[in-house]
């Protein structure tokens, strides 16, 4: 995975469970390609059904909440790729 130095220079911490790899995986895209806000949802969404739901987080109910949407968009891609989670 890659991740921008800075990032972590700031405080960013990222969930490094399964789930999270699997949804990179899924998606095909790489930790690079969200912003710290879509991880900061994937967190969320990871400690809602740990804590809360008392049920390990699955990804048939991520995408009923959340989508993942290209930047700038579909039409113009950058080489590196971009992507946001949107709820």
């Amino acid at each position: 995975m890659l991740v921008f130095k800075k990032f972590i220079n700031r405080g960013l911490g990222f969930p490094s469970c399964e789930f999270f790899r699997g949804l990179l995986q899924f998606y095909q895209i790489e930790l690079v390609y969200l912003n710290p806000n879509s991880i900061l949802q994937i967190s969320i969404f990871v400690h809602l059904c740990e804590t809360f739901l008392g049920i390990a987080p699955h990804a048939a109910l991520f995408k009923n909440f959340f989508y993942i949407k290209s930047y700038p968009g579909n039409a113009h891609q950058h080489p590196i790729g971009g992507a946001n989670i949107q709820a």
